[in-house]
């Protein structure tokens, strides 16, 4: 792995065991092959060669076309593409051991430790349990088409249920941390932000569940982590990283910090956050472009509006904040000039007075301290405190406003554009909707948005469902690559297309069984999930290639439908016991696997459980159907 660039941590350790199944299923197939020999009467060695001799092939394109599955996940990047190239490269990895220790090692092992076969062996449960099978499959035969179509009804039936999976790309962490952004009306002084904010900090402080509290004023810190959505650079924020005792913890202190807030801080808009596990933090952004900032800012509160009504908002505002007082020096020119003074001496000498004016400097050792000379904030509250401001001129001292006349004003606490076109967002976050559900709960109120404002004015929406459409496009985009080296590989293989149609045309039974499992236990279709599919569908390949392979090796002495029965039954046992132990070393990570590993555990689970089956009767069935007009020697069952 060090080789590779990926050291070991969570995405790896979960791809290690994502690719159980595969790494188990090399095994089984050598080992299950030549302790049937053994039972046949052959002897060790020769059993070990046989069943190298027969599946080296089969198994070497079954790792290639498992590996070419996750061949899209190299093309992403940015967050997802981190998590994919870690759990891509130990996947291949994976395969190459599986491969080598099932060819190499194993048979050598299987030879000295194998047990000695009984003289008349009594049939286990397994062996029961696979020439029920093969009579299922001898009389499904007669009627190939059947069992064809109902696989693919089932299919069907999986692929209807989709829409009903919520969707979400990465949940949030279950660090024992919290982040609070905290914001003073636009405008503010740091002096006011600074206060406020410790004052926050030592009510969380006085917690139990509190470890430490770290505050930055006036910016939002160091990216500690690479989800993080950094705060603002504003005089009016400050950034906190609150560490609890645990994650439990932090869940207990949320609803009392929100109490507090609403109590003591009614003036800061404060949002206490978890730490998102995904490059983006789990939401939805409303995108509005246009040319009139005052309809922008006035559609921007509309949406606000319309996100307020949705449950478990943690996070309910746009960019642009709103409006501030300011208030506007109007200078009457001709008394001005009258005095002698500009409009430049009275900009100079309002500035100096209210911001201060450097007069020396205090050497003090090494060190140089700036003194500035300004007036006592306190006694310039008020606009007439401004108004009463003197300016000395040539024949004396005259009031500001002799010269002056001072107007409230509302502006706009900050205007962004995007290439420059005006665009203000609106962003919702809420624990208990995900981005597609906030999406629809907001379509009435952006349906009517965009009639009022018109087409000069375009809505878009973004946030997590942006980041869905971009991963999956560029997954999109890696499955020719993909696919171009499968056919390639099965090509080697089979030299036949209708045997690669076969094998191929069993990848979608991966989903029969996926919102099945998924819905049965509230879990989301996530990113990882939607890598858990891909292993699934290299799963259920190799299955089907191993299969194939054993059909045409039994063809060879046996009519059609015979081969095809006795490879399915004998095939049985190396298929189950793949499933088996792939569901059973997923278990623990779909019950204490958190929110990042329970949705693709649940996922696998579900499908390749119903895959397995579907696979045992639609490969013979289409393999049937494919070669229907070749006859072999010998009576069709």
């Amino acid at each position: 792995m060090p080789v590779a660039g990926v050291v070991l941590q969570q995405v790896s350790i979960a791809a290690i065991i994502i690719s159980l199944g595969l790494l188990v299923d090399n095994g089984v197939v050598i080992i299950e092959d030549m302790d049937s020999r053994i039972r046949e009467g052959s002897s060790r060695t020769d059993a070990a060669r046989a069943a190298g001799s027969q599946y080296t092939l089969p198994l070497a394109i079954a790792s290639v076309t498992t590996a070419a599955a996750f061949l899209p996940l190299f093309l992403l990047d940015g967050t997802e593409g981190q998590y994919g190239y870690s759990l891509g490269a130990v996947v291949a990895l994976m395969l190459t051991g599986s491969f080598i220790a099932a060819t190499s090692f194993l048979p050598v092992l299987a030879i000295r430790f194998l047990p000695e076969p009984k003289a008349t062996p009594a049939p286990g449960i397994l062996e029961r349990l696979g020439t029920g099978y093969g009579r299922l499959v001898r009389l499904g035969l007669r009627a190939p088409w059947v069992m064809v179509l109902l696989c693919l009804l089932v299919v069907a039936g999986g692929v209807s249920q989709m829409g009903k999976v919520p969707q979400q790309m990465f949940p949030l962490s279950e660090r024992a941390q919290l982040l609070v952004y905290f914001d003073l009306p636009r405008g503010s002084d740091i002096s006011a932000t600074e206060s406020e904010a410790l004052r926050f900090s030592e009510w969380l402080r006085s917690n139990e569940e509190v470890t430490s509290v770290t505050s930055f004023i006036g910016y939002g810190g160091p990216r500690f982590v690479l989800s993080l959505d950094p705060a603002e650079t504003d005089p009016a924020s400050a950034f906190m990283v609150v560490n609890t005792s645990d994650f439990w913890a932090s869940e207990k202190l949320l609803p009392r910090a929100r109490a507090e807030l609403d109590r003591a801080f009614p003036d800061a808009r404060v949002r206490l956050k978890r730490v998102a596990m995904g490059g983006r933090e789990p939401g939805l952004e409303v995108a509005i472009s246009g040319p009139d900032p005052d309809r922008l800012l006035a559609a921007a509160h509309d949406v606000e509006a319309g996100f307020s009504s949705a449950p478990g908002l943690t996070e309910n505002a746009g960019d642009w904040g709103n409006r501030r007082l300011i208030g506007r020096v109007i200078v009457a020119q001709d008394e001005a000039r009258l005095h002698g003074l500009s409009t430049r001496d009275l900009s100079q000498t309002m500035a100096g007075m209210l911001e201060g004016r450097p007069i020396s400097v205090l050497r003090e050792g090494d060190s140089q301290i700036p003194i500035t000379l300004r007036l006592d904030p306190e006694s310039m509250e008020g606009p007439m405190a401004v108004a009463n401001m003197t300016i000395s001129t040539s024949a004396g001292l005259i009031l500001t406003e002799q010269i002056a006349s001072f107007e409230p004003d509302l502006e706009f606490s900050s205007l962004r554009r995007v290439n420059g076109q005006r665009r203000v967002t609106a962003t919702a976050i809420s624990t208990e909707l995900t981005a597609l559900a906030l999406a629809d709960h907001i379509a009435p109120t952006l349906e009517r948005l965009q009639e009022e404002l018109g087409p000069e004015y375009d809505i878009a929406l973004g946030g997590e469902i942006e980041q869905s459409a971009e991963v999956r496009e560029k997954l999109g985009g890696g499955f020719p690559a993909a696919v171009a080296v499968m056919l390639v590989a099965l090509m080697v293989q089979f030299n036949s297309f209708r045997r690669v149609v076969v094998t191929l045309a069993c990848v979608p039974l991966v989903i029969a069984g996926v919102p099945l499992a998924l819905l049965a236990f509230g879990q989301p279709l996530s990113f990882f999930g939607t890598l858990g599919m891909i292993a699934l569908s290299g799963i259920v390949i190799n299955n089907a290639i191993v299969l194939i392979d054993q059909i045409d090796i039994e063809r060879r002495t046996m009519s059609l439908d015979a081969a095809i029965a006795e490879s399915a039954r004998k095939r049985f046992r190396p298929i189950l016991l793949t499933s088996l132990t792939t569901v059973l070393g997923l278990i623990p990570m779909a019950t204490t696997g958190g929110g990042l590993w329970e949705p693709m555990a649940t996922l696998m689970i579900g499908g390749l459980g119903l895959a397995s089956v579907l696979t045992l009767f639609y490969v013979p069935a289409l393999y049937r159907l494919a070669f229907s007009r070749e006859i072999n020697g010998g009576p069709q069952v």
